[in-house]
């Protein structure tokens, strides 16, 4: 080494240290059996046996004085180097490399992005109000619950439910709401996070052990988290995860940061692969290779945080480094940009007017201009501070929407601007004006009762709403529905649906911080609208809905009146009612007209409708961690607790929730504690529970008395198995049959211009049919019998025999040939002896 660099820059007892010529430091470890060299970067593959040091694990001691960049809390790397040959080669490679390798220009343009999304910040020790809110306040939280909570429950000894139990702590932090945001974090995302839900004992027990030695071990911090990846990886993979090997890197290298921030960075693929990019012009190795990801990402941790401390950015830890590549990288939040909103909502009103001529389709570059103006709503102050308010937008299905939208929701309230209450950027059709309103869901009230009926409803609803946010006048808003927005059609009822709107000149847009004047009191009084439930007036409003008898129920209907008012009767007691049946046998048709008569009206917001499948679970139906648009995740409401809290603000009125294939789901899993809570007399307080996800502050919850649940079963689908004990002693079931024998149903195909022949071969041919099919014990039984909605014609059509032949061709000969799938000449001579009646 001297032959090739001259004399040593320090020498001791035990080490030997030089500068290279491009400025980097050696040293040499003296005193061993073995040649051991120390770099500042990891040596070429090929050059010995390598040991990584990261910024928290100990070495020499001799390096703290004679070697500063090669000791704590400096990475560094020491090879035992193996032969001469390997010797002059690392010395010849390390001569070569460049103090530093980091594209010092790409590091600029980082910075310039970091403090333009950070106003205030001069360094990282006085970062300013805005930084400590956004981006370090919630990391600090964790850093103290993590100290708090699972470091204390690491031991050199752990047992398996120890183990368990330090793996269930993990997790608790990583979902628990933070104190300075009031949810949870998002510094890794939530499909990481989820695989540590303790939902087996023995997998949060391996789990457990292996974070354990993660946090406890001797050697240094980067080969205990190799180990953990490997380990931790393994259970992942088994529980079916994509990516098990990255997973377990986020969370262990999270876990590492959490214990010591000084001394370890959360290592994220994204931004490693963009930081990579930006400041080295390298690419991230790949997945196939995590050792060398970590390694990887921690020299460039390294090497970014002695240019920014040599820069006077003095960072206080790798936190600050994360947060720094983070936001220069990828963040999204609210630049100081005044005009934002307004000049990318002029970029979409320029681009809109032009493609709303051609056919619709997928617009790439408009897409992501709608996509930019969702991401500035989501930052602006008034919807951060309201974390249940999603932003959603619409260019039109299938066709342009003649009135684009931008819409604000409340999850609480509603998902979709069909039903409920919630706020919109409306764009007029002539696009001159966007306006700002508070508007009604309206679709499903227009699909019940016509646009004719339903606008007056809407108008009457908004008058009843208006007097319930009069100040919104003294912020400009215009508390009427006069919003002409020239719409056809459809657009038209926007008007009638409005409570509050604001015009917005489009060729001279508000800047930023007047949007956030407007939205501030917009969305306080839609949340107070929403805490305080309708008001009496609104109330008035559906009373004035006509009222809706078991008269009008049964119009169209094929069934006994005495056996509708029996069904009802014992809804109303039981409040879990299943209808199950063959297909066809009308169940989807009756069930709205039960809801409804039970009700006494006609009013759809008062009815939701889900359908379950095999991979419906509690997080949809009840309550869950669901991802969000910054790539975290937090506590959502799922669609029946949500429709509990809107019938709990209006007790004493009827309330339905339909679930169609009720059997088709996992009920126990898609229930939870509610398998107790639906039961008629569990609707009380007393009878209240903690949700599987609800953190100790969250009040215990229980269904109210004012909602009846509908469920609908095909008792004729194989694929399914036998309903859950549970569920049937909780439900009263009632079968419904084909209704071919009905004089109603006879009644109504020759009032739709069917023929006596064609009545009587439906009717006759389907009743020998379905007889069969009843005497089939073996193979299918009563609940196979075919349905009469196979007949029941929509309007228009002409009911002849060429009618008949289509139904038996195309609907009723496939369900044979499912039915009788090892008996197809059976099928085949059903079909032929149907469409022999004729």
């Amino acid at each position: 080494i001297r032959a090739s660099w001259g004399p040593e820059t320090a020498l001791t007892q035990y080490l030997a240290v030089w500068a290279t010529p491009m400025g980097r430091t050696l040293a040499l470890q003296l005193g061993q059996a073995s040649v051991r060299i120390w770099t500042e970067i990891a040596p070429p593959e090929g050059a010995g046996s390598v040991k990584h040091y990261g910024p928290g694990d100990s070495r020499h001691s001799n390096l703290s004085a004679n070697a500063p960049s090669l000791a704590q809390p400096h990475v560094a790397w020491m090879t035992v180097v193996e032969s001469r040959a390997a010797l002059s080669s690392l010395i010849e490679w390390y001569a070569q490399t460049p103090a530093s390798t980091l594209d010092l220009a790409g590091l600029d343009r980082l910075k310039a992005a970091f403090k333009k999304a950070m106003p205030g910040f001069s360094s990282f020790e006085e970062a300013g109000s805005f930084y400590d809110e956004q981006e370090r306040s919630y990391k600090d939280d964790l850093v103290a619950l993590f100290h708090a909570e699972v470091l204390p429950a690491t031991d050199d000894a752990l047992d398996d439910q120890a183990a368990a139990a330090l793996s269930s702590a993990y997790y608790d932090v990583l979902t628990r709401k933070l104190p300075s945001s009031n949810s949870p974090q998002n510094l890794i995302s939530w499909q990481a996070v989820d695989r540590l839900k303790p939902v087996d004992e023995a997998r949060s027990a391996r789990l457990g052990h292996a974070l354990n030695a993660l946090l406890r071990g001797d050697d240094p911090a980067a080969e205990r988290l190799d180990v953990f990846i490997h380990d931790a990886g393994e259970i992942f993979r088994a529980s079916g995860a994509s990516g098990p090997l990255g997973i377990a890197r986020l969370l262990g290298s999270c876990a590492l940061m959490l214990a010591d921030p000084a001394a370890f960075i959360a290592i994220r693929t994204d931004l490693f692969e963009r930081a990579m990019k930006a400041l080295k012009g390298q690419t991230f190795p790949t997945y196939s290779d995590e050792p060398g990801r970590v390694r990887a990402a921690l020299s460039l941790t390294e090497e970014v945080r002695d240019h920014l401390d040599a820069e006077g950015w003095r960072p206080r830890d790798l936190i600050d480094i994360q947060t720094f590549l983070w936001v220069a990288l990828m963040y999204q939040g609210e630049p100081q940009e005044e005009a934002l909103f307004a000049r990318t909502a002029e970029a979409f009103l320029s681009r809109f007017r032009g493609v709303r001529e051609t056919p619709f389709k997928t617009v790439p570059d408009l897409w992501d201009t709608m996509e930019r103006l969702k991401a500035i709503l989501e930052k602006m102050p008034s919807v951060v501070a309201r974390p249940t308010v999603k932003v959603d937008w619409s260019l039109g299905k299938g066709a342009w929407a003649s009135v684009p939208w931008i819409a604000l929701m409340d999850e609480r309230e509603t998902t979709s601007t069909q039903r409920g209450l919630y706020i919109a950027f409306l764009v007029s059709r002539d696009l001159a004006t966007i306006h700002l309103c508070l508007l009604q869901g309206m679709t499903e009230l227009v699909q019940e009762h016509k646009t004719s009926g339903a606008r007056p409803i809407l108008r009457q609803r908004s008058d009843a709403y208006r007097a319930l946010a009069p100040e919104l006048a003294h912020h400009g808003f215009m508390l009427d529905g006069d919003m002409n927005l020239g719409a056809e059609g459809w657009g038209q009822s926007y008007e009638a649906s409005c409570i509050a709107h604001h015009p917005l000149n489009a060729e001279a847009l508000p800047n930023d911080r007047a949007i956030e004047a407007l939205l501030e009191p917009l969305l306080a009084a839609y949340h107070r609208i929403l805490d305080q439930g309708p008001d009496p007036a609104v109330d008035e409003a559906v009373a004035s809905l006509p009222p809706y008898t078991v008269e009008d129920a049964l119009t169209g209907l094929f069934i006994d009146p005495d056996e509708f008012r029996r069904i009802l009767d014992i809804w109303r007691d039981k409040k879990n009612l299943v209808l199950q049946g063959a297909p066809g046998v009308g169940k989807s048709y009756i069930a709205r007209r039960l809801a409804y008569a039970l009700m006494a009206q006609k009013d759809p917001s008062r009815v939701a409708v889900v359908q379950f499948h095999q991979s419906y679970g509690y997080e949809d139906f009840v309550q869950g961690y669901r991802p969000t648009a910054d790539g975290g995740f937090e506590l959502r409401d799922g669609v029946f607790h949500r429709f509990c809290e809107q019938a709990r603000k209006r007790p004493g009125v009827p309330h339905v929730f339909i679930i169609d294939e009720i059997n088709r789901g996992n009920l126990s899993k898609i229930f939870g504690e509610l398998m107790l809570l639906i039961e008629h007399d569990k609707r009380a307080a007393e009878w209240a529970a903690r949700l599987a996800y609800a953190s100790q502050e969250t009040e215990p919850f229980h269904v109210p008395e004012n909602i009846w649940l509908l469920g609908m079963m095909n008792t004729a689908d194989r694929s399914l198995s036998v309903v859950d004990y549970a569920l049937r002693r909780r439900f009263a079931f009632i079968t419904l049959t084909p209704a071919f024998t009905s004089p109603a149903f006879a009644t109504h195909l020759a009032n739709s211009g069917a023929s006596p022949d064609v009545i009587a071969a439906v009717i006759q041919g389907m009743q020998e049919l379905n007889a069969a099919i009843g005497e089939d014990r073996v193979n299918l039984g009563p609940g196979f019998q075919i349905g009469h909605s196979f007949f029941t014609p929509a309007d228009g059509h002409e009911l002849g025999a060429a009618w008949f032949e289509r139904i038996v061709e195309s609907e009723i000969r496939p369900l044979l040939e499912e039915y009788w799938f090892d008996a197809p000449d059976r099928a085949d001579e059903w079909r032929k002896r149907l469409l022999s009646h004729l």
